[in-house]
């Protein structure tokens, strides 16, 4: 599976290090622009999911409202689903 963060500027982002740490077989990428449009249409052409980071913080692609705090069964890294418009959730490292 694909997966990236979107925003700008995040080039000195270490969430790709950090990704990669701890699930190295996925893929995990930067998509740096100011325009969310611009991204998103990269985002749904070649990623499964992402994280969304400034400044497309308020530009909700799905309601993860529907989740209570306590939902101990999805503890981990989210990611913001593009495709299949359902959250992805990969367990704690």
């Amino acid at each position: 599976m694909k997966y990236g963060l979107i925003g700008y500027p995040i080039g000195h982002s270490l969430s790709p290090a950090m990704f990669r740490a701890c699930y190295p077989q996925h893929s995990y990428e930067l998509i740096e622009t100011p325009r969310f449009e611009e991204a998103l249409a990269i985002v749904r052409r070649d990623f499964d999911a992402v994280n969304v980071t400034a400044p497309f913080k308020d530009t909700p692609l799905t309601q993860i409202s529907i989740y209570k705090k306590d939902d101990m069964a999805h503890v981990g890294w989210y990611y913001i689903p593009v495709n299949n418009r359902k959250p992805t959730w990969l367990n704690p490292y």
